[in-house]
């Protein structure tokens, strides 16, 4: 495989390999994640953000977007990858912070959304902390 830094060129591979996820994937609102993911790469420069992708034959099968949040931290947006490739996730996960946020002592993953096996392989990543997610509804007045 060959990793590659999320370029102008890459970034139409990448969202081929978006579009490739989630048609394999049949949850409800799957396809907001693809709207989300077809925006940050719309504003990829305005957003300042990094990425990096695993390019198999020519094709794009992973890809993950992040950024630094501080000399600390570095947020982990996006990743995907093609399921049927065995230990590909694993592989973007470290090649990506291996390029691009080696320098940074915490990695945010964000949240698992609940998800049973994303929070497995979260967790199999030993997680320094887990915060409690709240959620806040504004009621107005009556």
């Amino acid at each position: 495989y060959e990793y590659v830094p999320i370029t102008e060129d890459i970034i139409p591979l990448c969202r081929e390999t978006a579009a490739s996820w989630v048609e394999t994937h049949h949850e409800e609102g799957i396809e907001d994640e693809l709207v989300a993911i077809n925006l940050l790469f719309d504003n990829w420069d305005a957003l300042g953000l990094q990425g990096g992708a695993i390019k198999l034959f020519g094709r794009v099968e992973a890809f993950s977007i992040g950024e630094k949040l501080n000399d600390k931290v570095a947020l982990i947006h996006i990743e995907k990858a093609n399921p049927d490739i065995r230990g590909l996730y694993q592989a973007i996960n470290n090649e990506f912070i291996r390029h691009t946020f080696a320098d940074v002592e915490f990695i945010n993953r964000e949240e698992d959304l609940g998800i049973a096996g994303l929070r497995q392989a979260k967790l199999s990543y030993q997680p320094h902390e887990i915060l409690e997610k709240h959620r806040v509804t504004l009621i107005a007045n009556k």
